[in-house]
């Protein structure tokens, strides 16, 4: 993998070129094809290339270029995104499990540029075997990657401690009370939770895992840490349908000898919610006031957190709180 400086904001297909042409020394560019892609807060397009015939290697290549321009992480609000992105990549690469083969990265303005791996999202191909096949590659990352220190240098804390104590101190700045209250009350129902520590994704849905002829391909590792792998069964179970939810965690629990009795995730759905919800109103409220956030889609972000404020209201009310 080669290091490069890359330019900041949109790149022309000239800087872009500039980038591509030292990653391929031999072959001369003579075509560049772009597809951006929605992204949530970075720059993300599918790119094809065409060599020149009488150059040696592939007449073509596809490649996935991501240029970091969003801030935001839900568990730290700001992050050097591109740096955690390329620490988690290298661990679980260690770990045994499939990666995109990453051909360069940048360093000033961080950017990565990878060959596009064959296949399709599990999230698009939601059938058993797909989402069997995800739940054994995710047991099996948590398996290998079980009792890691929480004190490993370049992967965040995801810690209960440390999350509940970033989320009680995020909400203390948020006018509305209630999401103080969100904060105390989720705490009491992790009272009695006993908690593991392994290597978790963090931002844990189908799309984010790739069917591909080397296997289940693992992406998008930028909210990644060291906390309980209940984090990740949470974030899949809630994104995905409910039949597909339970082929996921019975193919989960058998490879990973885990057993979970009926409603042992619903605290882990619960501080999803309410993780979304601070963060949202947080920077709203700081945006409000005219303070540096995060760059992100926060409005966006805003509007999703304003539809499940109400549910957990609801859940809140139902113990009496």
């Amino acid at each position: 993998m080669s290091g490069i400086t890359a330019p900041s904001a949109t790149l022309s297909d000239r800087q872009l070129l500039q980038l591509l042409a030292p990653i391929f020394p031999n072959r001369e560019i003579v075509q560049l094809e772009r597809k951006p892609i929605r992204s949530f807060q970075h720059q993300l397009e599918q790119i094809h290339l065409d060599f020149s015939e009488e150059k040696n290697g592939p007449a073509s290549e596809n490649l996935f270029f991501r240029l970091y321009t969003g801030t935001f992480s839900w568990w730290t609000l700001e992050a050097d995104l591109a740096a955690r992105e390329a620490a988690a990549f290298a661990h679980v690469k260690n770990f045994g499990l499939a990666v995109p083969e990453f051909l360069a990265t940048g360093r000033c303005h961080p950017f990565s540029i990878s060959r596009k791996a064959p296949g399709l999202p599990v999230a698009d191909q939601l059938g058993k075997a797909a989402v069997e096949a995800l739940a054994k590659n995710l047991a099996q990352l948590h398996s290998v990657s079980a009792n890691l220190s929480p004190n490993v240098e370049d992967l965040p804390d995801l810690s209960l401690q440390r999350v509940f104590r970033d989320l009680l101190l995020w909400s203390q700045e948020c006018p509305d009370k209630t999401i103080l209250a969100m904060v105390c009350w989720l705490q009491l129902r992790f009272r009695s939770v006993k908690e593991s520590s392994c290597f978790v994704h963090g931002d844990c849905n189908a799309r984010n895992f790739l069917v591909s002829p080397a296997g289940i391909l693992t992406l998008d590792l930028e909210e990644s840490g060291i906390g309980d792998p209940r984090i990740d069964l949470a974030t899949m179970i809630s994104n995905l349908p409910r039949e597909a939810g339970g082929h996921f965690l019975h193919a989960y629990q058998q490879e990973s000898a885990c057993s979970f009795v009926p409603g042992e995730l619903d605290p882990w759905l619960e501080l999803l919610h309410v993780r979304d919800i601070v963060t949202a109103n947080v920077v709203a409220h700081r945006h409000a006031e005219g303070k540096a956030i995060p760059n992100f889609n926060f409005r966006l972000w805003l509007q999703y957190a304003t539809e499940i404020y109400p549910r957990v209201l609801t859940a809140m009310r139902s113990e009496g709180t």
